[in-house]
């Protein structure tokens, strides 16, 4: 059985006392918190520690997804840790939000292993449609693999050598199924992000319990402890972090056993599903530096890092899924066939290709349709131009169309993947 983020809270070390301190003044679910935090201690450390995995090294950055209705305060949070991040650090670190690839690669080239507060996510999917914008999302998928990138930028080009930045989203449910579809779920970049969906409406906090500004006792522990987590990322190079044998053991249980399961993942979700190895490793490092104030990862830390894993899984997996567009291209694909479908019975049963992008041009692209028609013609709803109805085997498709799950042994190609006539 998985465990909610809520019950997995950190009870002891810097993590423990940002979400003691943050959450009686913040109104604002516990997975936020704890999400936020881990974002703090990810960006003190920067590019300071890593690890080896497959042949590689890793920093302990992580990106994290805020994913709440309106109202659930995903702000507050936020703008508190990157006033401590400024504090513990520089503001220099800071990267801009409002993101071109011009004034984000200036602000890269001088913080690497920066920390990016991307907004919400919707609003940045739409975006990087754009044409201005071409390549943004593989890029961005480099980044958070820490390969080095060049990017071109006035005529010259510019390194971004080893980086490793911190980022952190926001997301509502409803700005999903608007902007976010099917290709962004399995271009990669989504699934580089760990999930905090928000359990349920927050404890209400009144004015007597937010304080007019931070200050005080706790809040200088807290700063102070952020500073001694970040001193690690001053040195010169890089130090490994030491995964005791216990936590080794404790690892590769659970990344086996994750290994056996991919056969059965959603493709939507297999990004997710391929990445639980290593975004475990990323916060039981972050979770022993918390613990310790120096980079030792103890079973106890591998398998809370596994635990949080698990239950961002699932809330990726059984709570978002339905809410978050995934089903967005089975609902154009079925509008699409009913005004084929309405093409067809107006004019004697045929449908011009022209006369159907003319009137979906909106909300389809050519060659989508082109594959639709592939796909409706292999299953028997059209032939040579012609509507056949939904008669014979064509009635068992329909459940095809409407992104279920077709009949046994009848269309070979998962619905994601496009067909060809």
């Amino acid at each position: 059985m998985t465990l909610p983020i809520s019950k997995l809270l950190p009870s002891e070390g810097w993590l423990a006392d940002y979400i003691t301190y943050t959450q009686p003044i913040m109104m604002t679910p516990p997975e936020f918190l704890l999400a936020t935090g881990l974002t703090a201690v990810s960006a003190a450390v920067g590019r300071g520690l890593y690890f080896s995995l497959g042949g590689k090294q890793w920093s302990p950055h992580i990106w994290a997804l805020l994913l709440g209705r309106a109202g659930h305060n995903k702000s507050t949070p936020i703008n508190f840790v990157r006033e401590l991040i400024g504090q513990a650090r520089s503001n220099d670190i800071i990267l801009p939000n409002s993101w071109s690839p011009e004034a984000f690669t200036d602000a890269l080239q001088n913080a690497p292993d920066g920390y990016w507060d991307i907004g919400e996510l919707g609003a940045f999917l739409g975006s990087s449609r754009r044409d201005h914008m071409g390549g943004a999302k593989e890029w961005l998928c480099d980044l958070w693999d820490g390969r080095s990138t060049k990017r071109k930028l006035r005529k010259e080009t510019i390194e971004i050598e080893h980086p490793a930045i911190t980022a952190i989203a926001t997301a509502r449910p409803t700005d999903f199924e608007e902007k976010a579809g099917l290709a962004d779920f399995t271009s990669g970049l989504l699934s580089r992000f760990l999930v905090f969906p928000a359990s349920g409406t927050p404890e209400y906090r009144g004015m007597r319990s937010s304080p007019p500004k931070h200050e005080g006792a706790a809040y200088e522990a807290l700063s102070d402890g952020l500073e001694e987590l970040a001193a690690w990322n001053s040195r010169q190079l890089p130090h490994l972090i030491d995964f005791e044998e216990d936590a080794h053991d404790v690892f590769e249980d659970a990344d086996q056993k994750w290994i056996l399961e991919s056969d059965d993942v959603p493709p939507e979700l297999y990004g997710w599903a391929k990445r639980r190895g290593i975004q475990s490793l990323k916060l039981a490092s972050l979770h022993g530096l918390s613990r310790h104030r120096k980079p030792t990862v103890e079973a106890w830390d591998m398998a809370w890092g596994i635990e949080v894993v698990r239950a961002c899984w699932t809330g990726i997996s059984e709570q978002t899924v339905d809410q978050i567009g995934l089903d967005r291209d089975a609902i154009k694909r079925q509008s699409a066939f009913q005004k084929a479908t309405e093409i067809a019975k107006a004019n004697a049963g045929v449908v011009k290709m022209r006369e159907l992008l003319r009137a979906l041009w909106r909300t389809h692209r050519q060659r989508d349709l082109d594959e639709l028609v592939s796909l409706w013609i292999e299953v028997g709803f059209f032939e040579r131009g012609r509507y056949q109805g939904a008669r014979g085997p064509a009635s068992d498709a329909i459940r095809y169309l409407n992104g279920t799950q077709p009949p046994a042994g009848w269309v070979s190609k998962p619905v994601h993947e496009p067909l060809t006539g």
